[in-house]
């Protein structure tokens, strides 16, 4: 196929689909819905005249030409994100660029109004695409899906120390921890550990320990109790 035949926008489709094997994640990293992630894979089977990804079990699998890909695609793209960085220098009331943010729904309630209106000020044009997204690791921001992420500053919840390490970070909020009882709980106050651990907890919504939680456990103390 002639390049000028390939829509170049299918290889960063094609990237991600290839390396999270999984239509409904491919998604996600690239803030597009599910029925056009399809679309896309679609497209590319017609291109290449191969399934890329095939169904195995209740997951799915990359077929030899799919494997071959990964790669060479992962590779043409950071060539081509090299290019486009090679240009004048960044602009905050000129640029036209989206910035991909990632971070938790608390943060999205706590931060990042005030980081809009701030944006809306310095950067009027730029687009800001955020994701609501809590993960023990860095990899959306070593393969360039994300721009920024913000999280946590204790490598302890993350499953890479390593990793942390090599991510460029700065403060941005200091917050403090608090516990919500009801009006007729019988704890003392203030709260002491003992208490503290002793009482049944309320469990999140996600596997990826608390700050608490990691510190808990540090100690050696057994896992506390989720109602």
């Amino acid at each position: 196929m002639e390049l000028t035949q390939f829509d170049i926008n299918l290889l960063r489709a094609l990237d991600v689909l290839l390396q999270e094997k999984s239509v409904t994640r491919a998604a996600r990293r690239l803030f597009v819905t599910q029925p056009a992630a399809s679309g896309s894979l679609q497209r590319l089977r017609e291109i290449f005249q191969d399934p890329l990804l095939i169904r195995v079990g209740r997951g799915m699998e990359l077929t030899p030409q799919g494997q071959a890909l990964v790669d060479p695609v992962h590779e043409a793209i950071l060539v081509i994100e090299r290019l486009l960085q090679v240009g004048p220098s960044f602009h905050p009331r000129t640029s036209q660029r989206t910035f991909r943010f990632a971070m938790s729904d608390y943060c999205t309630h706590t931060i990042l109004p005030g980081l809009m209106q701030r944006i809306s000020i310095e950067a009027p044009n730029v687009r800001i695409a955020v994701a609501e997204r809590f993960t023990k690791d860095f990899d959306p921001l070593q393969l360039g899906d994300l721009d920024m992420q913000i999280t946590l500053d204790d490598q302890r919840v993350f499953a890479d120390d390593d990793q942390f390490q090599a991510m460029n970070r700065m403060p941005l909020i200091e917050d403090r921890f608090v516990c919500v009882v009801s009006a007729d709980h019988p704890v003392s106050s203030p709260l002491t550990l003992a208490e503290y651990t002793r009482f049944p907890h309320a469990s999140s919504n996600h596997d990826i320990p608390t700050v608490p939680d990691v510190a808990h456990r540090s100690r050696g103390s057994p896992p506390m109790t989720a109602s």
